[in-house]
């Protein structure tokens, strides 16, 4: 992977995360400033992919800093985080959500 390919990932990641702090932010906004409540919280077991111990624990701070997630737990094996998610109208939409930004992690090492 040559330095280009790794910048423009880096980028790439920077800007998908920077439109899901937005997105994120919004909705809990919109949640707290409203008389109704949106929540439907969750706590998902997420398969993780990604095979190096920091690029586990990158993803797991980034989805922490993100507004309405938390990572509440890692397994042994790394290959297993468990999230608490606020905003599930389906399970299988947050992990496809979850996956780009596992993914957008993936691409930053070949």
């Amino acid at each position: 992977m040559n330095p280009f390919q790794v910048l423009f990932a880096f980028c790439d990641l920077a800007v998908f995360y920077t439109i899901e702090i937005i997105k994120s932010n919004w909705k809990v906004a919109k949640d707290v400033v409203t008389a109704k409540h949106y929540m439907k919280p969750a706590i998902i077991a997420h398969p993780l992919t990604l095979e190096r111990e920091w690029e586990v624990y990158v993803f797991a701070s980034l989805v922490t800093m993100t507004p309405g997630t938390i990572a509440l737990d890692l397994s042994d094996d790394l290959k297993t985080l468990y999230l608490h998610v606020m905003y599930v109208e389906e399970i299988a939409k947050v992990e496809q959500e979850i996956k780009k930004l596992e993914d957008k992690i993936g691409a930053l090492t070949p």
